[in-house]
């Protein structure tokens, strides 16, 4: 009630001051002053542990601007308006506040408050000046340039001062704050709370304050930062226990959101203060994030897709947070926090690996999480209820204090025995390998042994390939690099060695008077010794003169091979002369060299029975002469194609070879040797080729 209506309403009553009425409404006047003059006691000071707030019971005086004069005790404030700063306050300020305002109360103190020390505490998210009987008591932040000669810290929330010795007493508060209205959108009261302490008290609580912040340094920061390195570096050691490295991930989270609520109650920036409220939301999310993901790579190998679902509710809660830190959020959180406790704890019971025994130690961390969790709900819901409070007591963080800190020791236990599990594993696997040592040892030198043999047996083909790549390289540079050209006929050849280095060789020499000589040839076998002969042969041949007859060069062959000392080296071979329309051909040990006379339409041969060379020193070789005619084909080849075998080990045969080169001749002359091929494949049918195969065509024009 103001005390301008209690002056009328007293003057009333003196105008029936003689009536018999005067006597009850002089009580009735008493009364009502009584109850509005608010009086401060010692015990207010010391009822409550937190202190009395006057802010919220008793009734201030508010008027928009700014003027030093309104500190002053005499100051008349008569017309200001009254409120109750507790819910008027936020309505002024969201409507009609200018950024600054002043606030005062009238109250009256007892006699055992008269010169007593006292504890001011102010909460806000602006600056204040606050004043007592015109002085000024306590300062948090900085409105305008700085007091001179004021010694009053502005860092800090509280401050220790003195009560006059008189009874009435007048507070003044200078409050101002640009930001009121975005920090009401935000959620955040941007009014200010204001209470005064006993002194005793008010000292012990702010070292409780500090034991508290220091405590939890140690619980909620110091431990889970050690830890978190500690599972840094045994993932880094063993980066197979990749859960290690989720759990780092979330110690770290851990110790980043209490730094960030810690920093709350420690710093006095508005705006830091708020950018801590606001990423609160995010880390709470992003640590439960990591701690189901540990939990998922301690039971499964691989991350369950219902982790896609949590991930997407965390960054939804933490995306919200940065915009709406306070309210409905701290409830979803709360939600999102106990659903991942029980989460991990149904994963464990459903799930539980019979390898990892050790997990009981996780999920004792985990049900005094969620125990805890569910008590301390119902405490701070009945706290709040019955001391009539909307701001939850610090002991609110005691889920995460206790909880928290039993469930890091205990996760951080269960990671560490894997270790030691591996540590016993190795030792058992140590004491095996030591029982079977000479064993192994044995099988391992047997194995080095077969290595090094593989090795040398490898680096001896890789020589000999090379040695046989150059002997095939050398054998190629003795053939002729050219086919010859002549008037009369046409030539083709074809070769094909069964190995890198072939025993067949085949020459040209063109005379002076146009007589083409042709020489086909096969050593025995093939391989490295056929090339020998072939080489040999290739020197003899380079000396031929063709002057001299074909058996008497044979002959000469003969006995220089003989002379060799090859042992069962020979080499077949036949020669033969073509000049215009006639052969002059020798033959030893030769398949017959086949013509096809187109006049007739068949196939003759020149067959000469003759020891190959190098069998005998004084064999007589025969020769003999045949006509060719105009269209007729000359077929000469080694005995590598007749000589082929199929599948039943039957022989091609020359007869069967007549009989190929005779259907072969209807086609164009290029594709005759194909096709002789082709039907060597087709008898064979696959079987590997023993001998090599080469074939000398010409076609007479």
């Amino acid at each position: 009630m103001k005390l301008s209506k209690v002056k009328i309403f007293y003057q009333m009553i003196l105008r029936f001051k003689n009536t018999f009425i005067f006597i009850p409404f002089t009580i009735m006047l008493l009364s009502i002053q009584i109850q509005a003059e608010k009086i401060l006691n010692q015990n207010l000071l010391t009822e409550k542990p937190e202190g009395f707030y006057l802010t919220q019971e008793w009734n201030w005086k508010y008027s928009p601007g700014d003027n030093k004069q309104w500190a002053k005790m005499e100051y008349d404030d008569k017309s200001w308006e009254n409120l109750n700063i507790s819910s008027d306050l936020k309505k002024i300020i969201k409507k009609r506040w200018t950024g600054k305002g002043w606030f005062r109360c009238h109250f009256r103190i007892e006699d055992n408050l008269k010169g007593k020390s006292a504890i001011i505490y102010i909460r806000h998210l602006g600056a204040s000046e606050v004043y007592l009987n015109e002085k000024l008591i306590h300062r948090f932040g900085q409105i305008g340039a700085p007091i001179p000669n004021k010694k009053i810290s502005d860092k800090i929330r509280w401050e220790a001062f003195t009560f006059d010795n008189h009874s009435q007493q007048v507070i003044a508060v200078r409050y101002a704050n640009k930001s009121g209205k975005s920090q009401q959108n935000l959620g955040f009261d941007s009014g200010f709370q204001l209470r005064f302490m006993d002194l005793k008290k008010g000292m012990s609580r702010i070292n409780e304050f500090k034991i508290f912040i220091n405590k939890h340094k140690i619980l909620l920061l110091a431990i889970p930062s050690v830890l978190a390195f500690l599972h840094l570096f045994l993932f880094l050691f063993y980066p197979q226990l990749r859960e290690n490295l989720f759990y780092f991930f979330c110690l770290a989270g851990f110790a980043a959101l209490f730094y960030s609520i810690m920093q709350r109650y420690l710093i006095t920036d508005p705006g830091e203060i708020i950018f801590y409220y606001r990423i609160g939301p995010f880390l709470n999310t992003f640590t439960l994030s990591f701690l189901l993901l540990t939990t998922f790579s301690i039971i499964y190998s691989k991350i369950p897709k219902r982790y896609l679902f949590f991930i997407l509710t965390a960054a939804t809660i933490g995306i919200w947070g940065l915009f709406n830190p306070l309210g409905i959020i701290n409830y979803g959180l709360f939600l999102f926090t106990f659903i991942v406790i029980i989460e991990c704890i149904r994963s464990f019971i459903i799930n539980w690996p019979k390898e990892k025994k050790e997990i009981w130690i996780i999920l004792i961390g985990l049900i005094t999480l969620a125990l805890l969790s569910v008590y301390q709900v119902f405490d701070v819901i009945i706290y709040m209820i019955m001391n009539n409070i909307t701001e939850p007591p610090r002991s609110y963080y005691r889920v995460y204090t206790y909880g928290g800190t039993v469930f890091i020791i205990c996760m951080s236990i269960y990671l560490s025995s894997q270790f030691s599990r591996i540590n016993k594993d190795l030792k058992k696997q140590l004491i095996q390998v030591k029982k079977l040592s000479e064993k192994n040892l044995l099988q391992e030198r047997q194995a080095r042994q077969r290595e090094i043999e593989k090795r040398l047996l490898e680096a001896e083909n890789v020589r000999k390939t090379k040695e046989l790549e150059e002997a095939r390289n050398l054998q190629l540079s003795m053939l002729p690099q050219k086919i010859p050209k002549h008037d009369f006929c046409e030539i083709e050849v074809f070769m094909k060695t069964a190995t890198e280095v072939g025993g067949d060789y085949y020459d040209f020499h063109l005379g002076k008077n146009s007589t083409l000589t042709v020489v086909i040839g096969d050593a025995t076998g093939h391989g490295m010794k056929a090339g020998t002969m072939v080489t040999a042969i290739k020197s003899l041949f380079g000396t031929y003169n063709e002057s001299v007859k074909i058996p008497e060069f044979f002959k000469d062959c003969s006995k220089i091979i003989k002379g060799m000392n090859l042992g069962h080296l020979y080499m077949a071979m036949m020669i033969l002369k073509i000049k215009k329309n006639k052969i002059i051909a020798s033959t030893a040990g030769m398949p017959p060299a086949l013509i096809f006379r187109k006049k007739s339409q068949t196939i003759d041969e020149i067959r000469i029975k003759a020891p190959p060379l190098g069998v005998f020193s004084n064999y007589s070789y025969k020769q003999t002469e045949t006509r060719i005619g105009s269209g007729d084909i000359l077929l000469l080849m080694s005995d590598g194609f007749p000589e082929l075998f199929n599948q039943d080990d039957e022989i091609l045969g020359i007869d069967r070879v007549k009989k190929i080169f005779q259907k072969t001749v209807k086609k164009s002359y290029g594709q005759i040797i194909a096709s002789m091929n082709k039907a060597g494949k087709k008898w064979s049918k696959g079987r590997v080729q023993e001998d090599d195969i080469t074939f000398i065509m010409i076609k007479f024009k």
